[in-house]
C-alpha cells in the first residue's frame, strides 16, 4: 500500500512525501520550501529514508527543524 502526504509550505512552493507502507520507506522527492523569497531553505531536495534509525544533522540554520516540522504537517500554507 502506497499512502500520499502533500502539503502547502508558506513560500507556496509544493512539496509532497510518499510512504511506501509495504517497505517502511519514506521517499521525499523535489522537496521546495523557502520563509520568504529571499530565504530559500530547500530547492529540489530529495531523500529516501530506509527503516531504522535515521539522523538529522547539519550546520546551525540548515533546516534541520524545518525539515523536521514540513514532515510532521506543523508547516502548511
Amino acid at each position: 500500500m502506497v499512502m500520499n502526504v502533500s502539503w502547502r509550505a508558506t513560500s507556496r512552493h509544493f512539496s509532497t512525501a510518499t510512504m511506501n507502507t509495504s517497505t517502511s520507506l519514506l521517499d521525499i522527492t523535489d522537496l521546495h520550501f523557502a520563509h520568504t523569497p529571499e530565504a530559500v531553505v530547500f530547492k529540489g531536495w530529495s531523500a529516501r529514508l530506509a527503516p531504522g534509525l535515521t539522523v538529522v544533522c547539519g550546520d546551525e540554520s540548515s533546516g534541520k527543524t524545518t525539515l523536521l516540522r514540513l514532515l510532521a504537517g506543523e508547516l502548511t500554507g
